[in-house]
């Protein structure tokens, strides 16, 4: 999953602007936390306060302001509102970081606010004044609504269309788009105070046409009434709105994929987007002609969009000729929630097509059990790896229920195929779209596979069987050393073992053995140049994963969700202006520092999404993991006999307590990044091994979180611990951590649901129920 970063050299123009932005969002961790180097930048933010900031310089003093460089913003904004020196527009830009509220406090500001309405009162030319300090609030505050806030501070609402009408555009584009889309609600209370021909002008189109945004479903109505105001007063922005458009189809936003739609045409190119990312929703708003049915069913079923189908089979209907083609395409995907949605959620009719080619041999099975069982084991498979185990269950159920010979022969095959599938499970990326999964076998593979189910399922057994053998070898040597020097020269545990970094060398050198048999340990560039694979090598730079990328597209809603919901005391946000391009960030901490950063550039159609993890370098987070692991090895669980519910209690507790260690083995892997390459394979086998050096079943992820280094990248850990169990499969699970079912919901959605039970405090007792 990892990326090293390169050097200047060898990087796209676009790597090298993400070099930038990465510099100016991570700064060096170790001085920033140092006194003697954040009284050192105050002093020269104050120093440079005194002098007169060049632009040049104040870009410099402004990106790099410590906590403290906060305090001397606070006084020389007080001595500009009391007008005891003489204010230029740099200065005030950079007092106007006060109004940021990652520096000073509410009290602070609304005091300031105060000051500056007395000096408004007492100036010679208030309404220039007041400009002077409308451009200073602004250009500060990243936050509009809090903007809208300090300026009803200071002046009349009814002077606001006078006031933003003299602001520049360039500044009013970049904050009205924030508002916009972070809060379409909060825009349109404002949007009636700008002239109409601001959403004509150049720089609001400029600003506008490149923005990839994240809006709440819940916001549909007031985003769509904003959209509309502006195509009102321009329709010529609708050529600019492709960026827009494949957002909102993947939100699946019905009001405001109907303004797009009534503004301009809609291309081919969002129409397979919409099936793509299974937005019926959006669908709906789309008059479907017979001419478009073909089409629309081919799309369909080749995306597995399962909501389009069942909505498509609804407004059309199929005859039986149809009905049978179209489930012949389906069954080629072997995707059993799309061959449910074509019967309206309908297990037994689908059960009936699923198993249809084993009904002929039902009536007189015992002359054909081998191949009943073969064929049975062949339908299966591919359900157990693109479904939720229990879909898969109700769909036997269903059939067995109505085909007794089946109920006869069904049962034992299938809790063979399902346990054998169980065993192998975690060391499979749970995809689910087979367009995906093809893209994945593009990338990981350069052979041509004539069966790439069975060739995935045959590695994941592997993994398995590599696993048991680091198992065995803990065993034989409990006080296991790393070999190479490198690893040897990790920081030991508490106790003085180094086994973890043993076993992630072991990781490395036979992932390395692994993917040279299926790679040759080559890939090629785009210049067409060989570079080995650098599996077994200690990771010495930081990485990056870009987020949009079709293996990790997953992580996109999770991060959202994240970043607008998450209250944890362990993770922090800004939204900083580099290059005049907005980067939405936040970071995850780990005791007082930032182990992974997650970057949104919310205002570029390349729609830049990246984790940079491994912020800091292996040996410092390295002690924790191994003190983890120990923990986890040597669990010493007190398993309960029959009766006995006091032990069963503190059984279940020591369940509770190796699952939250477990998750932080996890998140410190993935957010530390131990070996240059492969920090998912990392992750997998080590969740694995400490499972089974205790007896414990392992986890299998469920198909809406498929793989575990997204998960690990995207979350704060205090929230990965509390959600943790939550992404696996509930029939994997001890029977007391199991949660409700919420597989009716697309995953940013279930996620909502559990961060508004944590915020609530009822996250417990959810779980418990």
């Amino acid at each position: 999953m990892t990326t090293p970063i390169r050097k200047p050299d060898d990087m796209s123009q676009s790597s090298m602007k993400m070099e930038g932005i990465e510099k100016n969002l991570m700064g060096d961790d170790k001085a920033s936390h140092k006194k003697a180097a954040q009284k050192a930048e105050s002093a020269a933010a104050n120093q440079q306060l005194k002098k007169g900031t060049t632009e040049t310089q104040f870009d410099t003093v402004r990106t790099s302001i410590p906590p403290s460089g906060a305090d001397h913003a606070v006084k020389a904004g007080e001595k500009l509102a009391k007008g005891a020196v003489e204010v230029n527009y740099t200065e005030m830009d950079l007092v106007g970081e006060i109004f940021n509220p990652n520096f000073g406090t509410n009290n602070r500001r609304f005091e300031l606010l105060g000051l500056i309405k007395k000096r408004i009162a007492s100036d010679k030319d208030p309404a220039e004044t007041k400009l002077n300090w409308v451009k200073i609030i602004i250009g500060g505050q990243p936050n509009i609504e809090t903007i809208f806030q300090s300026l009803e501070a200071i002046i009349e609402k009814n002077e606001f269309p006078n006031i933003l009408s003299k602001l520049p555009d360039e500044l009013l584009s970049k904050k009205f788009c924030n508002l916009l889309f972070d809060a379409p609600g909060q825009a349109l209370n404002f949007i009636t105070n700008f002239d109409p021909k601001f959403f004509s002008s150049a720089s609001f189109v400029h600003v506008f046409r490149y923005c990839s945004f994240s809006i709440d479903s819940r916001q549909d109505k007031e985003f769509a009434a904003c959209l509309e105001y502006i195509l009102k007063n321009n329709s010529d922005i609708g050529q600019h709105l492709d960026a827009l458009a494949l957002t909102v189809v993947r939100l699946d936003l019905p009001l405001t994929f109907k303004v797009l739609i009534t503004s301009y045409t809609c291309r081919s190119f969002y129409l397979k987007a919409l099936f793509f990312w299974d937005s019926a929703n959006c669908l709906k708003q789309l008059q479907i002609q017979n001419s478009d049915r073909d089409s629309f069913y081919s799309l369909a079923v080749e995306s597995q969009a399962q909501n389009c189908l069942a909505l498509l089979v609804e407004k059309i209907g199929l005859s039986a000729a149809e009905q049978q083609n179209y489930e012949k395409k389906i069954l080629g995907w072997c995707d059993l929630s799309t061959l449910i949605s074509l019967y309206g959620n309908n297990a037994n009719q689908a059960a009936l097509t699923a198993f249809s080619s084993l009904i002929p041999l039902l009536r007189n099975p015992a002359p054909y059990l081998k191949k009943i069982e073969q064929e049975l084991e062949n339908i299966l498979k591919p359900f157990l790896r693109f479904n939720s185990i229990n879909v898969v269950d109700r769909i036997v159920d269903g059939f067995m229920a109505q085909n007794s010979a089946a109920a006869d022969i069904f049962p034992g095959v299938y809790q063979k195929v399902k346990n054998e599938f169980l065993e192998i499970a975690p060391f499979i990326s749970r995809y689910k779209k087979p367009i995906q999964v093809k893209d994945l076998r593009m990338v990981y593979t350069q052979n041509i596979i004539e069966n790439p189910l069975t060739e995935e399922l045959s590695y994941a057994k592997f993994c398995r069987e590599q696993v048991e053998q680091l198992k065995q070898k803990l065993n034989d040597e409990p006080a296991i050393q790393p070999t190479t020097k490198e690893f040897a020269q990790l920081p030991p545990s508490t106790k003085g073992t180094r086994r973890a970094a043993a076993i992630v060398e072991s990781i490395g050198l036979k992932r390395s053995e692994t993917q040279g048999k299926r790679q040759g340990l080559t890939e090629r560039t785009k210049s067409g140049k060989l570079v080995h694979l650098q599996f077994k090598t200690l990771r010495t730079n930081k990485c990056r994963t870009p987020i949009s990328s079709v293996r990790y597209m997953c992580g996109h809603p999770l991060v959202n969700c994240v970043e607008h919901m998450s209250n944890a005391p362990d993770i922090t946000r800004s939204v900083i202006d580099i290059h005049d391009e907005d980067i939405k960030t936040y970071n995850l901490i780990h005791k007082g520092k930032v182990v992974c950063n997650v970057t949104r550039q919310k205002e570029s159609i390349t729609g830049f999404e990246w984790w940079h993890h491994g912020q800091i370098p292996v040996d410092k987070t390295w002690q924790d993991i191994e003190d983890v692991f120990e923990k986890l090895m040597d669990f010493n669980f007190q398993k309960p006999s029959e009766n006995d519910r006091q032990a069963q209690k503190n059984y279940e507790k020591q369940l509770d307590e190796f699952y939250a260690d477990a998750a932080e083995l996890v998140w410190l892997i993935g957010t530390t990044t131990p070996l240059e390459r492969g920090s998912g394979t990392v992750a997998e086998w080590m969740l694995g091994l400490v499972f089974l050096q205790n007896g414990l079943e392992l986890p299998v992820l469920k198909t809406e979180f498929p793989q575990l280094d997204v998960l690990d990248l995207t979350f704060p850990l205090s929230d990965y611990k509390d959600f943790f169990t939550y992404f696996f499969e509930p029939s994997t699970l001890p029977e007391h951590i199991k949660w409700p079912d919420l597989s009716h919901l697309p995953p940013h959605s279930q996620l909502k649901t559990l961060y508004a039970a944590k915020e609530a405090g009822q996250l417990q007792k959810m779980h418990a129920g």
